[in-house]
């Protein structure tokens, strides 16, 4: 996705409302690889990296089970704090 992309799906939310968001660029890629094997990642090959990943449902379902697990921590521990 084009970071301007992004930007106008974020520019429906109120500035206050609190989101979880995650994103990974080229440079934090990059890092996954030694440079010394030779590996380069260009830009056409990133892209089609991109592509390849937004049309997978894994991820949106690892994102979606962990943070219903958080939410459930977090409504635990909100529920023992007010019953101290």
């Amino acid at each position: 996705m084009k970071v301007k992309d992004l930007i106008k799906q974020l520019s429906y939310y109120d500035g206050e409302k609190e989101l979880l968001v995650a994103y990974w660029d080229k440079e934090y890629a990059e890092t996954a690889f030694d440079s010394e094997e030779g590996f380069i990642l260009t830009d056409t090959a990133w892209a089609d990296a991109i592509k390849r990943t937004e049309n997978m449902d894994f991820w949106q379902e690892c994102a979606n089970n962990e943070l219903m697990d958080q939410v459930l921590l977090a409504i635990n521990a909100e529920k023992e704090g007010e019953s101290k």
